[in-house]
Order: structure tokens, then sequence, then C-alpha cells
């Protein structure tokens, strides 16, 4: 697809949250402004479908469940240097997720995203292209940390979910897809200079820089 976008700031008009007590919101920082051509390349394939069985719990009594299998990709290649367009950058993108039943009412959710933005990142006056990099922190990434508290143009992340159905359980729970959630989330994350090849970049020194 060829995309042309117009980028411009809104100004903050809500500074404080009502819930957990008045506290304070953090800063909505500007996106880089101007207009933006680039032409995207992408593949999308997915194969997701409910399993539904009738099976007996671990105690003997039949119950319905509900497990997702199969899975999931996205991958896109996102080119900026186009011409009329006041930013020059490229973005490649993959996030696949995969859904394994181990076993009736046991399942292993897997989900795998890699992107890197290459190129120039910062506008004339040397402002970040924000609407353009990653951000871990929060719901769908890091659950652990605040909401968006780290950026980057490099980013690998990976979560996994093991889900136990919980009519496995008892029967009192009358939801199929109802399940007890143990998850694991690992990241990392760097911000690569203009120049610095795709594989390049990420923050990594060893385990101990994994963020999990």
């Amino acid at each position: 697809e060829w995309r042309v976008d117009h980028y411009q700031s809104l100004s903050q008009e809500v500074f404080y949250g009502r819930w957990g007590g008045d506290k304070a919101l953090p800063t909505n920082p500007p996106v880089a402004e101007g207009t933006m051509h680039s032409l995207v390349l992408g593949d999308l394939t997915e194969d997701v479908h409910p399993r539904i069985r009738h099976v007996e719990n671990l105690f003997g009594d039949p119950v319905w469940i509900e497990q997702l299998a199969g899975g999931s990709s996205l991958m896109q290649f996102e080119f900026g240097h186009m011409p009329g367009s006041d930013f020059g950058f490229n973005r490649w993108q993959y996030d696949g997720r995969s859904f394994w039943p181990l076993a009736n009412g046991i399942s292993l959710d897997t989900r795998l995203r890699w992107q890197a933005t290459m190129g120039d990142i910062t506008t004339a006056d040397s402002s970040l292209l924000w609407q353009k990099l990653e951000f871990l922190g929060g719901p769908g990434s890091l659950p652990a940390l605040y909401n968006k508290s780290l950026i980057g143009n490099r980013l690998v992340l990976v979560n996994t979910e093991l889900r136990m159905n919980l009519n496995m359980l008892s029967t009192i729970f009358h939801s199929p897809d109802a399940a007890l959630v143990i998850f694991n989330d690992f990241a990392t994350i760097g911000l690569a200079a203009n120049g610095d090849g795709m594989f390049s970049g990420y923050g990594m020194s060893g385990i101990s820089s994994i963020l999990y």
C-alpha cells in the first residue's frame, strides 16, 4: 500500500487521573510534525481456530473445554525515503503468534515481536520521530513496567502464557474458556544511531540486559 500521512500534535488537556488517587499523568510527548510518504509491503497469514472438546476433568466429571490452536504472523516492510516526504526512514517489523494445546485443558501461547526502524529518526529540529518508534511497558509488552516507560528503535519482545482451563479443576466455573494463566515476558530495546544495521543496537550486553 502507498501511504500519505500528515502528522500534527495536539496539546495535552488531562494531567491528573481519577483512579488510584489524583495521580499525575505522564507527559504526552509531541509527535514529529509533517507529511510522511511511505511504501508498505506486507504479508499476513492467519490460521487460528478454537478447539472445543467434551472431556473428563481431573475428578472424572464431564466438562466442555475450549482451546485456541494454530498461529498467525505479520511481516511488514515500510520504506519512508519517498519523494515529497518530510522524513526519511525504513521500518522492518515482524509479529508472530502461536497457540499450542499441550493436553486437554493445558495450552502454551507464545508471541514474538521484532522491529527495527532505520535511517533518520530525527526531524529538522532534532526531535525524535515518535510515531515510528517502539515503547516497552504496560499491557501488551512488559506489564510489570510503567506504561511506555522505555523507548527505542530496536526491539525484540517475547511473551509466553501457560493456560490451564478452570473446568479441568471443577465444574462450578461453567465456562469452557475460563483459564488460570501463568505468563512470562522477556524483551530488549535500544536506541541505535543512524547508519547502524538492522541487527545491531538492541542494547544486548549479556543475559543481565534482558528485561523480564
